[in-house]
């Protein structure tokens, strides 16, 4: 990986990555009514990280075959996220 990639994109797939396991456990910790500010910042990463993503595939930085694990794998997130928020009638 280019030293450009390493500290660009890359970075901040990393950073982002790290915010969402942040909000995760945030709003694991937090009551019912407060889990709401953390479930809608956790989306938004999660569609903000699959951008990342994305623009790294078309970049061709990464390849075809961990894009699509990766992709798959925030699909998944994305619908746990909405769904522990339907849950808690937070939307």
């Amino acid at each position: 990986m280019s030293k450009r990639d390493k500290y660009g994109i890359q970075s901040k797939i990393e950073q982002c990555s790290l915010d969402i396991l942040t909000l995760g456990i945030e709003a694991a910790l937090k009551t019912k009514e407060e889990k709401k500010p953390s479930l809608q910042q956790l989306r938004t990463k999660v569609e903000t990280l699959k951008h990342f993503v994305r623009i790294s595939h078309e970049l061709k930085i990464i390849d075809q075959k961990i894009y699509i694990a990766l992709e798959g794998k925030l699909q998944e997130i994305s619908k746990m996220a909405y769904g522990w928020m339907q849950h808690n009638g937070s939307n």
